[in-house]
């Protein structure tokens, strides 16, 4: 009968170690998502930062039309202004303004 106590006891104890080495590991993997999570929260937060610093960079073709349309309405100003000081010294093809 003392036998049977003893190895009772025996696989009693095994029984807890293996429950402790589980809540250890679980508590460590546990551990390890929190820092995870953390980690991903500021990754989160540098890549919204960096989109909103490189925002304009997908604005360039926008950008471009925008400075294509100034270019031309600054070549239809010149050309006026061209034609406006062509009649202004009464060159030919340019009209005569009457004073």
């Amino acid at each position: 009968m003392p036998e049977l106590f003893m190895n009772w006891g025996f696989w009693y104890a095994v029984g807890i170690a293996i429950v402790l080495v589980a809540a250890t590991l679980l508590i460590v993997i546990l551990l390890a998502a929190r820092g995870i999570a953390r980690e991903a929260g500021r990754a989160l937060a540098a890549l919204q930062a960096i989109e909103g610093n490189t925002r304009a960079i997908w604005n360039l073709a926008g950008a471009l039309e925008g400075l294509e349309k100034v270019r031309d309405l600054g070549g239809a100003v010149e050309a006026q202004a061209a034609h406006l000081v062509g009649a202004l010294h009464g060159e030919a093809g340019a009209p005569k303004v009457e004073r």
